[in-house]
Order: C-alpha cells, then sequence, then structure tokens
C-alpha cells in the first residue's frame, strides 16, 4: 500500500482523523490531534498503544487497525509513491495549448495535446515507464525536444 492511499483511506474514516509523516519517516495517525496510532519504517512494525486509541469506538479502532496492518505489511520502498513526469514540447514550438505528449490507449499512438489525463489519454508517466517509450520519444527526451516536468 502507497503512502497516499494509506493517507486517504484512513483520513475519510473521521473527519477528526490526519495522518503526518514524521521526519524519521514515521507515519502516524491523530484524532483530534492526539495520537492514536503510528507505523513505523520497518516491515510489519505499527503500534496502537495509545490511550486515546483506546478511546476511540469499537469500529473506527478496527478500521484504524486494519488499515496500519496493511501499510506496515508493504515493505517501506514501496510505500513511496513513485514521481510522474509530463513530457512537454520545449518553449520553441508554439503549440496553443497542445504541447504535451498523450498516450492513447485504444489506438496505442502518442500525440501532442494538452496536460489533461482523459480514461484513454495518459499524460503522466514514471521513470519505469519512460524507460519504456518508444526509441524516438526518448531521443526527443536526451535531444530536450520533449522536457519532463515532475507532477506535483
Amino acid at each position: 500500500m502507497k503512502i497516499n492511499e494509506f493517507k486517504k483511506q484512513v483520513e475519510e474514516l473521521d473527519k477528526a482523523i490526519q495522518v503526518i509523516e514524521l521526519a524519521d519517516k514515521r507515519v502516524q495517525v491523530q484524532f483530534n490531534n492526539k495520537q492514536v496510532a503510528y507505523v513505523k519504517n520497518e516491515l510489519y512494525s505499527m503500534s496502537t498503544g495509545f490511550t486515546e486509541f483506546d478511546r476511540l469506538g469499537n469500529h473506527i479502532k478496527e478500521d484504524i487497525m486494519n488499515l496500519c496492518r496493511l501499510f506496515a505489511a508493504t515493505p517501506p520502498e514501496e510505500r513511496i509513491e513513485e514521481p510522474k513526469f509530463r513530457l512537454k514540447l520545449c518553449d520553441v514550438f508554439d503549440c496553443a495549448g497542445r504541447e504535451y505528449l498523450n498516450y492513447i490507449s485504444r489506438l496505442n499512438a502518442f500525440i501532442f495535446d494538452t496536460e489533461v489525463s482523459a480514461w484513454d489519454h495518459k499524460t503522466q508517466f514514471t521513470k519505469r515507464e519512460m524507460d519504456l517509450l518508444p526509441e524516438k520519444i526518448k531521443t526527443m527526451i536526451s535531444y530536450k525536444i520533449l522536457i519532463p516536468e515532475v507532477v506535483e
């Protein structure tokens, strides 16, 4: 389970819950700004041994426990989201807003269009996916015709 997925699922349980990533790579779960659980940056290492956790209702305790257990069972190196990039034509080209590389899955083709992804238009690529792009596109990247932009 990725950190963003864990955060989203835990925070959807209740408006008073928030997930905080700490400097030591631990992930802390808080309820009303009080710690109720954490997952260490080690495989299978987590804790709910907090007074505030004991005060939660059984249903929410079970949900937090299950999500923490799933997240703790994910190897730490697999918890981090792999950065994604958009590939934009360099500024030499005037493309009237259609300067981003799009992959159209149903046609198995690449075009230049907007940066907006659609059900069949992929506009964001991981480093691994960029390594698998056709040679012509990789050449455009190496010659800085296509510029990778990190997606925030």
